[in-house]
């Protein structure tokens, strides 16, 4: 698992630690927050999470939004760039495994489909 977080990590942005990729994840699906809300949510400690935050935002990948009511609240948001690309990165679009496909034929990919149906089978019986 923790593999995976770092492939996904680094598709985002090849310096990006997974614990920063789980922070933009938690922006992606919450919309933004303020740094103390993130840590609380995240389980994390407020100065990692204050760290991580001046690195996305380093990397272009969140940007600060102030709160319209009260001045002093800062609110981080993932940027319009960051949410195209974490929608092509759900669509699998962009995937490695998913360009080595595109280039498989027809019937290599109908073999596979079978061949994953089958698998799935095996725990019915």
């Amino acid at each position: 698992m923790r593999a995976r977080w770092r492939e996904l990590a680094h598709q985002l942005h090849p310096a990006l630690q997974p614990i920063g990729f789980r922070i933009i994840l938690v922006l992606y699906g919450r919309g933004p927050q303020r740094a103390k809300d993130l840590a609380e949510y995240i389980g994390s400690d407020r100065s990692v999470v204050s760290r991580q935050l001046a690195q996305l935002e380093k990397f272009g990948l969140i940007e600060r939004h102030v709160d319209p009511n009260d001045g002093r609240i800062i609110h981080m948001a993932i940027t319009e760039k960051t949410l195209a690309r974490l929608r092509r990165m759900e669509t699998g679009a962009d995937s490695p495994r998913w360009q080595q496909l595109s280039t498989w034929s027809t019937e290599r990919l109908q073999d596979f489909a079978e061949l994953l149906a089958d698998f799935s089978r095996l725990g019915d019986d």
